[in-house]
Order: C-alpha cells, then structure tokens, then sequence
C-alpha cells in the first residue's frame, strides 16, 4: 500500500511537494494510522488494507498519512508496539518542550517503561514525574499542575482522593498495558521534581490565556482554509433516472 502511494504522488522528475513538504521514496517514512479526534491507531507494514479499512470505516474515522523525518523510519513492527508523544513541561516557565514520540512495548513492565521515557526525555528516572492527557488538554497549560502526577510533585493541587485512587492502581512491576487509555498517540506530560512550581501573578495568567487563545484562533484558521481540488464529472456518464421508465 505505501509503495503504490509513493507511485501515485510521484510526479515526472520523481518527487511532487504537497504544502512544501516532499513525499518520501522510502515506504518506510510512510505512516499509516486512524484518525479518530486526534492521530490514534498506527498500522504495522504487516498489515493489509482490507484489515485497516474494516476496522476504520466501521468505527467511522478516517485514515491519515504521516510523514516521518528524514532520520526515521517506522518503528511500529506490531501490534504489541505503541507509539505515544512526550511533552516536557517546564514548571518554573510555564512552558513545554516541542512533542516527540518514542515506541514503548505494552508487555513491558511500568518500571522498566519509565526508564525508557526518561532517557527519551532527559530528566532523571529518580527526579521524573509523568501525567497523563489528551491531545486538547496538553495544550491548556495553566491546566497541566492539576493533573495527576506519578509520582505526586510537592506543589500538585490534585484532590487526595484521586491521587490515593490512582497511586494505587499503578503497580511498577505490571505491564504498561494495565494502565487504562495509554495506546498510539498517547500524550505523556513529563517534569522534572527537583524544579519548582512558578507562581503566577494575575499578569502571567492573563498573557499565558491569551496567547493560548491566539494560537487555537490560528489552528482553527488553518482547518478552515485547507487546499480543495476540483473533481470534474462528466454528466452523460452519470445516469439520473432511467429514461424509459420515466413519466
């Protein structure tokens, strides 16, 4: 399927640009995967088109095509395989790193999973503290402290009795996969316990609200003014009715 997408895009000089971004030759810089709200559900080289189809049309999503840099390549193998986003954020800015995502295996044990999402993300395993979200909440970030945070950073105002509820479902030595909603596309929010929390002034929350503000105005710009091309329909070849039964 990705080769005859590379074949289908590729123009006489063998590459064709769609929104300055260069179609890649390689299948492998391909990524095939739902589109249900947010990118979802990646599908492994291994699987076929009938399997992806079924399964998207059924729940009445849409498949997308993601281009990955020119460094990467495919690093979802099976189904056994999830890729989820990282986001670093910085408490004493109020800000957060650009996303990155990294392949974590759903068998592997929590423990062993937090390991690996330090290293991705720089911070160390004994310092780092991780919330789970949505792609929309991650980009609230007055909204990020009051998540829940594992473990819990000083300066969390998370109730206490979702953080007793939540700390004790998590088990180091269970596998990922017994943490509820964590699959492809994911959004992990990391930080770092040893920096403390900012506190804002009336004047912060009111420049951080409006340039969020801003940005979701651009965001919802740009899905309004997406590129259409014309479809052409020749109407002789489209039968309306048939003549010889009309009246």
């Amino acid at each position: 399927m990705k080769t005859e997408l590379i074949k289908h895009v590729n123009n006489s000089n063998g590459q064709l640009k769609l929104n300055n971004i260069t179609f890649p030759q390689d299948p492998e810089r391909i990524r095939i995967r739902r589109y249900l709200f947010r990118p979802s559900t990646i599908y492994p080289s291994s699987k076929t088109l009938k399997e992806v189809i079924d399964k998207t049309f059924y729940h009445a999503s849409e498949i997308i095509i993601q281009i990955l840099p020119e460094n990467q390549k495919e690093e979802k193998n099976s189904d056994e395989d999830i890729i989820i986003i990282l986001r670093q954020f910085f408490p004493d800015k109020y800000e957060l790193s650009s996303p990155i995502e990294i392949r974590l295996k759903k068998y592997d044990k929590i423990v062993d999973t937090r390991l690996r999402i330090s290293e991705a993300i720089g911070i160390p395993p004994e310092q780092l503290s991780v919330a789970q979200t949505d792609y929309e909440n991650s980009q609230k970030i007055l909204s990020i402290p009051n998540l829940i945070w594992y473990p819990p950073p000083q300066d969390s105002d998370t109730p206490k009795s979702h953080k007793a509820y939540y700390y004790s479902s998590v088990d180091p030595n269970k596998p990922l996969s017994t943490i509820s909603h964590i699959d492809d596309g994911s959004v992990l929010i990391c930080r770092n316990l040893s920096v403390p929390l900012k506190k804002l002034t009336d004047e912060d929350i009111k420049k951080i609200s409006n340039e969020e503000e801003q940005k979701r105005q651009m965001k919802f710009i740009r899905s309004h003014h997406r590129k259409e091309e014309t479809l052409s329909i020749n109407i002789k070849d489209v039968p309306i009715f048939d003549v010889s039964t009309s009246k």
